[in-house]
């Protein structure tokens, strides 16, 4: 596999056809996975070059999210999930996309992105719990009331059982 792999990326350097180059990178990424940083290098490659049309960029995404684990890796991972999550159409995988930029934001300490992040999971199910859950959160700690009192009304309406109903009319009630 790697005089394959190695005979890819030569052929790769050598292309003028620019989505031929975006095949061959990712192809010799997938085969080069054991070797996580120079699978990553690849993968970035695809993601940034222009002539790779949306589902190579989606395939070397999804990869790349999963090869960027650990806190020294956190903002990259955190920008490639967002990217993954704009490309991606089932529904279900972007929202959960969405959820887990969101907690990475808010992890980071970036509140703002998070709550977008949050707002634009809400837009896939407007009465995502979840999602609801962390923008209150969110919202909370930014101390952004106006928002905060907008989403506990919207939360407040949702299927809830009526203890939670109640703890957000109450919290609402404060924030007025």
């Amino acid at each position: 596999p790697e005089a394959y792999r190695r005979g890819l990326l030569a052929a790769a350097d050598a292309s003028l056809d620019a989505k031929l180059r975006v095949a061959y990178w990712l192809e010799a990424a997938q085969i080069g996975d054991e070797s996580a940083s120079d699978a990553q290098t690849l993968y970035r490659k695809v993601v940034e070059d222009e002539a790779a049309q949306p589902a190579q960029v989606l395939a070397a995404l999804r990869k790349l999210t999963q090869l960027l684990q650990g806190e020294e890796n956190a903002a990259e991972r955190l920008d490639a999930l967002e990217k993954q999550a704009a490309l991606e159409t089932t529904p279900g995988v972007r929202r959960a996309l969405l959820g887990e930029a969101a907690a990475l934001a808010t992890h980071g300490g970036e509140v703002e992105r998070a709550i977008g992040l949050w707002e634009m999971r809400l837009q896939t199910d407007p009465n995502d719990r979840k999602a609801l859950d962390g923008l209150v959160d969110r919202l909370a700690s930014a101390e952004r009331w106006v928002d905060l009192a907008v989403v506990l009304r919207r939360r407040a309406k949702a299927d809830l059982p009526p203890a939670q109903r109640r703890a957000d009319l109450v919290q609402l009630a404060r924030v007025q």
